[in-house]
């Protein structure tokens, strides 16, 4: 009897290390033969060289400057400035001196218009890559999810076998691993859409798949005091300074009227001189809001960052508290109180916690740079 109870439980350990054995051959969730790895920079660097519109405005830009420098080089004849009246010297002075006012106008707002365009991309692409990181990461999570379900459940059926475990046991046991099988389809589906999404993006060919997906170390650029930041904002965002500019060149165009009286003399020059009124009040108005809406902008951007340095430092201490429990189930495990998978869960909810630090400093370097962005650091 005790020789038999001594072989049935040899039996049992060596069917059990071998389906231990057999599990730690397990292949990963397999990548396509032209996967690669990839990194933000990586991303933005594809993006910026493949982006149409960048391209389309950096040509404006280049007949822009044409303009300009066509505009500068014009010069008034004299023969025919002594030669015109009044109506007609206003135009030529338009042409001299408003001209090339206008066409600085263009161009500068066309040079803005560029980086605007391409802040506005890059913070699209942060927040792809950030849904692709995140992807990456659960498609990794939900793998070891399987491989530890699959283990159970092939130690379950050999204890099943050896009437350890009832019949129930061993169903619930299946049930976790098909679970955990579908789970890991579905997040393997959800990563390949997330690649998708990222290479139609940033213009990269759309059947390439990503094994490495590497995260964003801490971005430790210097955060200025709110005030700096909104007073930087009041000075050099695009907005303000392009409705200044076209306020100045609708009070120049008066002027210009405005010489020898021309807006009273001719009906036409009139109407255009009332129009002229009603645009530079309708300017200072809109310059009055604009300000006002940066402000705003600027301190919710700014209390934005605050949270997302927060939402750092909690993860952080969130990994700590596991890691502590870690070393808990530790010494029950060498007690002999909880079992050995326990181990298994305390180091995947490690990883997730590393991973959740991951994603926090990742959406603290946007927040960052959506800061440099609206106060225009």
């Amino acid at each position: 009897m005790s020789k038999n109870l001594v072989g049935k439980a040899l039996s049992i350990i060596l069917s059990i290390q071998f389906a231990l054995l057999s599990f730690a051959t397990l292949p990963l969730t397999p990548f396509a033969a032209d996967a690669e790895n990839i990194s933000y920079k990586r991303a933005e660097q594809i993006l910026l060289s493949n982006n149409k519109n960048l391209r389309n405005l950096e040509g404006q830009i280049y007949d822009l400057k044409k303009d300009y420098e066509s505009a500068l080089s014009y010069e008034i004849d004299q023969e025919v400035w002594y030669n015109s009246d009044a109506y007609r010297r206003m135009q030529l002075l338009k042409r001299k001196e408003l001209n090339p006012q206008q066409a600085e106008h263009a161009l500068l707002t066309a040079q803005e218009n560029l980086q605007a365009t391409r802040n506005n991309l890059i913070l699209n692409l942060r927040d792809k890559y950030l849904s692709l990181l995140i992807a990456k990461q659960d498609l990794e999570i939900k793998n070891l999810r399987y491989q530890i379900a699959n283990k159970t459940h092939e130690i379950n059926k050999i204890k099943f076998n050896n009437d350890l475990i009832s019949h129930l046991e061993l169903l619930e046991s299946e049930y976790n691993f098909l679970s955990s099988q579908t789970e890991l389809f579905i997040s393997k589906r959800n990563f390949d859409t997330a690649c998708r999404n990222l290479n139609l993006f940033v213009g990269h060919s759309i059947d390439v798949t990503y094994s490495v997906v590497e995260s964003e170390p801490l971005n430790d650029q210097s955060i200025y005091a709110l005030s700096y930041c909104i007073e930087n904002a009041l000075k050099n965002r695009r907005e303000l300074k392009s409705l200044q500019r076209e306020l100045n060149l609708k009070k120049f165009q008066k002027e210009l009227i405005e010489r020898n009286n021309v807006h009273i003399t001719y009906a036409s020059v009139r109407e255009e001189h009332k129009s002229l009124v009603s645009s530079i009040n309708n300017l200072e108005l809109q310059i009055q809001k604009a300000t006002y809406d940066i402000e705003k902008e600027v301190r919710d951007t700014y209390y934005s960052l605050m949270e997302a340095w927060e939402a750092v430092e909690n993860a952080k201490k969130r990994l700590e508290g596991i890691k502590a429990k870690g070393y808990l189930i530790e010494e029950k495990i060498k007690a002999g109180v909880v079992s050995e998978s326990m181990r298994e869960q305390v180091k995947l909810e490690i990883l997730q916690a590393e991973y959740e630090i991951q994603n926090a400093k990742f959406r603290y370097n946007t927040a960052l740079l959506k800061l440099y962005i609206v106060a225009a650091l």
